[in-house]
């Protein structure tokens, strides 16, 4: 018959990182969640996400060593969102979805909308209307 239905996965960090790709770049997705997630939960996304689909597509998880410092947190927020980019060239890509009571827990803003030049670009079209 059809195939299986994808997997859905409940995390803060995996669904803003998942719309990040889709929406922005590597760069400002990057940044945009290690300064709006905790190590914590960058971590835990991370262990989730290769728990969770340690299926062949992804590389073997890197442990990074220094993931307190933001150098560190950024290389383990670049690992996740390379693996959610090969997940989704492979057609293999879960939902990523957030609890309701975990909403206000997610960045209000498009990751690409933290850069100064994207607000600048931004709000000269809303002063073109």
């Amino acid at each position: 018959m059809g195939s299986d239905p994808p997997m859905i996965i409940l995390n803060n960090v995996l669904a803003y990182a998942a719309y990040g790709v889709a929406t922005s770049t590597s760069d400002h997705t990057k940044e945009a969640c290690v300064d709006f997630f905790s190590s914590e939960e960058i971590i835990d996304a991370r262990d989730l996400l290769w728990g969770k689909c340690e299926n062949g597509i992804l590389p073997k998880m890197i442990k990074r060593q220094n993931t307190t410092t933001k150098k560190g947190l950024l290389l383990t927020t670049s690992d996740i969102i390379e693996a959610i980019q090969k997940l989704g060239d492979s057609g293999s890509m879960p939902i990523f979805a957030v609890e309701f009571s975990s909403l206000g827990r997610l960045p209000l803003a498009k990751p690409s909308e933290k850069c100064p030049i994207s607000l600048c670009e931004r709000m000269a079209k809303l002063e073109a209307r």
